[in-house]
């Protein structure tokens, strides 16, 4: 059992504040075989001095170095070299050699594996970027926080160590992760799992071949979620296997993709390594020539930093009008002779236009047209002005419904026309929840 000072050591964060605790526990209690091993635990772990000063934490940088890769949606972990370089740093905090020196390295070691999970949450918990939705504006439940929190320990400590091949190594993070959250099953669901199906001529980007190799740099598309299931309630209002359909599905909102889904599955989708690309959004300028980026950062002298919150949090349709990232405020700006504002109205609705277009092409065909989100379910002039002149395709909607759509499916398809165009209201949560109980089945 913990002195009362150890306890404490276990609780405190800071680097420096935990070994002065620790040299508390040995002048009052002796330097132990217990306390010689924490030290020497602590020294590994602690080893590195920090680039603002004090100690660097090697098993933080360790976790943070698969946590970026895995938000990214980066497949790094998934080539040779990724292990190589996680084993490095595991080697950097002399992880392997502790564990193996006695049971004692090995119990006191798996220690501050559990310190490190529960310093990871309280980070998280604290971050603003992590406990808010839209841009920063709304702080997520606590609930929802730490169902969030589940899902990404869960990549990290699992589903990570499985795809390396490396379930022994890091066992005892694993075993920590799920001390600290108890026996509850912990089930990821992938944004962008349902775009996993595109094809390499899709996904790859026409750079040299090693950087997708090493870097895993490739599109991998977002909003999989909502996708899978309007185009399951496609199908299922159409009264068709989704194997047999063509589905455009439409999710426009602050954050905008359209997805091309053949026979049930993706065959292309418009946003690509981040959200960035694709359309234009709220705030997001969407698909960019390359070279736009340098110019800006060398006329401008600005920061890579400072341009990434650019092209995030300034561009799109809030860039555009200077009105508001909101469609509805843009549009109603537009209404009143605002130039910029419909400016970037037409934008958007031609950008949607042509990836439509484009994906009818690349399927050979189309059966329906899907619109949700928030503007895809709400807005009836951008859905008139997508589809307006595409009667030449079979795309044609009835002006009536589509200006009062009801209910969670609405079918505002023209009388005669080809193409059928449905407006459906998303669900993510329960496509979440219907995947949580199949993986949990199986």
């Amino acid at each position: 059992m913990d002195t009362p000072i150890i306890a404490q050591y276990y609780r405190e964060k800071e680097p420096a504040k935990r070994r002065e605790l620790l040299e508390q526990a040995i002048a009052q209690e002796g330097n132990t075989e217990e306390n010689q091993v924490r030290k020497e635990v602590w020294d590994a772990r602690y080893g590195m001095e920090s680039d603002l000063g004090g100690r660097a934490d090697g098993y933080l940088k360790f976790w943070m170095t698969i946590e970026f890769n895995r938000a990214s949606g980066n497949r790094l972990f998934g080539s040779r070299s990724a292990r190589k370089s996680l084993q490095k740093e595991l080697d950097q905090v002399s992880f392997h050699e502790l564990i193996q020196k006695s049971e004692l390295h090995r119990e006191l070691v798996y220690r501050e594996c559990e310190h490190l999970v529960k310093l990871y949450m309280d980070l998280c918990q604290t971050d603003k970027s992590y406990n808010t939705i839209l841009c920063g504006l709304v702080t997520m439940k606590k609930d929802d926080v730490k169902s969030k929190l589940k899902n990404d320990i869960y990549e990290t400590t699992v589903k990570v160590p499985r795809d390396l091949g490396m379930e022994e190594e890091l066992a005892l993070l694993t075993k920590a992760a799920r001390k600290v959250f108890g026996n509850v099953p912990m089930v990821a669901v992938f944004d962008t799992a349902f775009h996993s199906t595109m094809p390499p001529k899709a996904y790859m980007y026409a750079i040299p071949y090693e950087y997708y190799e090493k870097y895993g740099v490739r599109r991998y598309g977002f909003h999989g979620t909502s996708h899978k299931y309007v185009a399951h309630k496609a199908a299922e209002y159409l009264e068709e296997p989704i194997e047999r359909l063509k589905l455009i599905t439409c999710h426009l909102g602050n954050g905008s993709s359209i997805a091309a889904v053949d026979q049930g599955k993706v065959v292309d989708t418009s946003m690509g390594m981040t959200p960035l690309a694709g359309l234009m959004m709220g705030t997001r300028c969407g698909d960019l020539d390359p070279s736009v980026v340098n110019y800006l950062k060398y006329t401008l002298n600005i920061t890579g930093h400072e341009l990434d919150e650019i092209l995030n949090k300034k561009s799109g349709l809030l860039g555009i009008s200077g009105v508001s990232s909101d469609k509805r405020d843009v549009e109603e700006a537009a209404l009143h002779g605002n130039k910029r504002a419909q400016l970037a109205s037409d934008m958007l609705n031609y950008q949607i236009k042509k990836v439509v277009g484009s994906y009818i092409a690349a399927m050979g065909g189309v059966d329906a047209i899907v619109f949700t989100g928030g503007i895809g379910e709400h807005d009836e002039i951008a859905r008139a002005k997508v589809c307006h002149h595409m009667d030449w395709l079979g795309i044609r909607i009835d002006t009536e419904k589509n200006e009062h759509p009801v209910g969670d499916v609405c079918d505002i398809t023209a009388w005669g026309a080809k193409v059928r165009t449905l407006v459906i209201a998303t669900d993510e949560e329960l496509m979440i929840a219907r995947d949580t109980k199949e993986v949990l089945e199986k």
